[in-house]
């Protein structure tokens, strides 16, 4: 009896291991870890973890979209062929400044904003990787949809029910540009969704503008402004373009007349206080140094770090680490060579981006294209006034946008912009 069990059993042993053996094989494994939901789960996280939570989530997330990145690479699911020119030029682009950096300044280099630009662009190629996976539809959208909303509202909720002024994040500034980045993606969402469903990004919206008001962060609302005008005049034709220009004049007219939140009274000691302004004294000293510079410096900058600038006011003096002013930071950290070629890449995308929207002829895929280009124009004018630009304050938005941007440029059709239509489906 004992044999004939143990035969039994040992059967059985074999009859489960066939079975794992028939399902549990390198195809099945590869096709888990290849999946685009890997990719999507880490992304959105990132995206939550930074604007939502500000817990240094963020990290670990897009470690995670780089790893599976790497997977699909190297399982041929995400050929070296389908990557297009402008993301090789990216990297190449990040690969000279890092290496760069540790060249003419090996002590000095700031090893975590080096971080930030790798992690950065790995997020980049990891947007790229997910695009040509498959269609993105109806869920991804809606889920994108989502994940922005559940964003606005835990800031919304963090700065007026619980007491937290700067919301999750540590600096108004960082709020601004949460708020102001997210408000056009919101805008695109509420006018491609045709479900009832839209309507609850209303309230979103409405939410999104009183915390971008509220920062009083003038960097952010002019940014934003002018992004505005400047795409409605790019993108609008006929009399709807001066319609749209003169409505969004008359809205900021009524709240500077208004005074809400303080933006007029913001702005009117901006105007006063000019001459005396602590982003002024910063670009003189920037200035000031960049005229010490040796013929190295010159073309290759300082390498990645701080620039030590100060802001007196009286008997006061308060060190800051960076000019608050992208294009001569660049210049003092990277050279004219460095500097070149981020603001060449910036300007190439710019026109782009401008080129393929005035082509495209589907109103959602139109839509699309003008409310990144106001995005990304945001981003440029807010964070190159408030934050340095390879802190994550501004590496991190950008992988989002420049991951977004290259995807979509870059793909025979526009697979992002399709709302319109996968939703009346």
């Amino acid at each position: 009896m004992c044999k004939l069990a143990t035969n039994q059993n040992q059967s059985h042993l074999q009859i489960l291991g066939m079975t794992l053996t028939r399902y549990i094989n390198l195809g099945n494994i590869r096709q888990v870890l290849t999946s685009k939901y890997w990719l999507i789960l880490t992304l959105f996280g990132a995206f939550f973890s930074f604007f939502a939570l500000n817990r240094g989530g963020i990290d670990l997330f897009l470690e995670l979209s780089i790893i599976f990145l790497l997977v699909n690479l190297l399982t041929g699911n995400y050929p070296i062929r389908k990557i297009p020119t402008s993301l090789v030029v990216s990297g190449f682009i990040c690969a000279y400044l890092l290496l760069t950096s540790i060249l003419v300044a090996p002590h000095q280099s700031n090893i975590r904003w080096m971080f930030y630009l790798l992690r950065m662009i790995g997020a980049v190629f990891a947007i790229h990787c997910l695009s040509q996976k498959s269609d993105i539809k109806r869920n991804m959208i809606t889920s994108s949809a989502v994940v922005l909303s559940l964003a606005v509202c835990w800031q919304f909720v963090a700065r007026n029910f619980l007491g937290s002024p700067n919301g999750t994040f540590t600096n108004l500034h960082y709020l601004a540009t949460f708020s102001a980045l997210s408000l056009p993606i919101a805008f695109y969402f509420f006018q491609t969704f045709d479900r009832w469903y839209k309507w609850l990004l209303m309230p979103v919206g409405l939410m999104d503008i009183e915390l971008l008001l509220r920062t009083g962060s003038r960097p952010a609302i002019l940014g934003l402004a002018f992004s505005i005008i400047l795409v409605s005049a790019l993108f609008i034709k006929g009399n709807r373009k001066w319609f749209c220009i003169l409505s969004f004049l008359v809205v900021l007219t009524i709240l500077l007349l208004t005074n809400y939140a303080n933006v007029s009274g913001r702005f009117q000691e901006l105007i006063v206080n000019l001459p005396k302004e602590e982003r002024v004294q910063f670009w003189n000293q920037t200035w000031d140094k960049l005229n010490q510079n040796s013929v190295q410096e010159w073309l290759f900058g300082h390498g990645i770090s701080y620039i030590p600038t100060i802001y007196k006011s009286g008997s006061r003096m308060t060190p800051f680490v960076f000019p608050h002013i992208v294009f001569l930071e660049l210049l003092y950290l990277n050279g004219i060579i460095g500097f070149s070629m981020v603001s060449g890449g910036f300007l190439i995308l710019g026109t782009k981006l401008i080129q393929k929207g005035k082509r495209l002829r589907d109103r959602g895929n139109g839509l699309f294209f003008t409310c990144m280009l106001v995005v990304f124009l945001t981003w440029l004018v807010h964070c190159g006034a408030t934050v340095p630009i390879y802190s994550k304050y501004s590496q991190y938005p950008l992988a989002f946008i420049l991951g977004t941007l290259i995807a979509v440029l870059t793909n025979g059709q526009n697979k992002v912009g399709t709302v319109a239509r996968i939703e009346k489906t």
